[in-house]
């Protein structure tokens, strides 16, 4: 089963009958976010696409607006994240 999927034991009741089952739950898990290896945002995802994710929410805050501003992108999956390093030629 995916990391984004957890499974619990619960008691399901329904109609007047109960009894144990099990359900999946979405995992939330925060993501760190660093430019240049400096902390800039935590946020709280799904595990999955951590690279895009970030990449996306930088574009949102106008931390970047083209693939040109990125040097290069470092995702670290065991630890929640994501180092951004930004291009140096960048305008700034």
């Amino acid at each position: 089963m995916s990391v984004s999927v957890r499974v619990f034991d619960v008691l399901r009741v329904s109609a007047g009958d109960r009894g144990p089952d099990r359900d999946r739950v979405a995992v939330e898990l925060p993501l760190e976010v660093r430019l240049n290896s400096e902390p800039f945002s935590v946020i709280m995802r799904t595990p999955g696409d951590d690279r895009h994710l970030a990449l996306g929410f930088l574009l949102s805050e106008s931390v970047i607006a083209h693939l040109d501003d990125l040097e290069r992108v470092d995702v670290d999956v065991l630890e929640n994240v994501v180092n951004v390093w930004i291009a140096p030629s960048r305008p700034g």
